[in-house]
């Protein structure tokens, strides 16, 4: 877990420099289901290393992460979440969410601002990866 960690820190310290964003990184245990998400209340991205190794692991073991390394998935998990960042920048009164359908397209608006921060070699892989995130909302979240 310390690599875990570890990763989360260098990842999103090298995205810092790079973009220059100004938002924190905060360990937190997190609810089942979340390895990462963006605290708009504190402007926070908070993770839980052990959440994202469980996450990891189920991921491989169904087949949903072919291809896939931990680092790929932090990356993508950390870009992700800025996309809520710059979302939350923009347009904070859609982070009042009061309905499944309102959550999904706060998750696809912010989708929108991560995808200019990855690197074009990964953006359909980065597509593939956010498709796994709705679908779980979709099937997960209550109406």
């Amino acid at each position: 877990m310390s690599s875990t960690r570890d990763l989360v820190k260098k990842t999103f310290n090298s995205l810092q420099i790079k973009h220059g964003f100004i938002t924190v990184l905060k360990e937190v245990k997190l609810d089942k289901g979340y390895m990462m998400k963006f605290d708009s209340e504190n402007n926070a991205i908070l993770f839980d290393p052990q959440r994202i190794d469980e996450n990891f692991e189920q991921g491989l073991r169904y087949g949903v992460y072919r291809g896939y390394n931990i680092e790929k998935l932090i990356l993508f998990a950390v870009l992700h979440e800025l996309g809520h960042y710059y979302d939350y920048q923009n347009n904070p009164r859609a982070f009042y969410i009061g309905s499944k359908a309102e959550y999904i397209l706060m998750e696809l608006n912010g989708m929108e601002y991560a995808k200019k921060l990855v690197p074009s070699e990964m953006t359909q892989d980065f597509h593939e990866f956010n498709q796994i995130i709705l679908e779980s909302y979709k099937r997960d979240l209550p109406e």
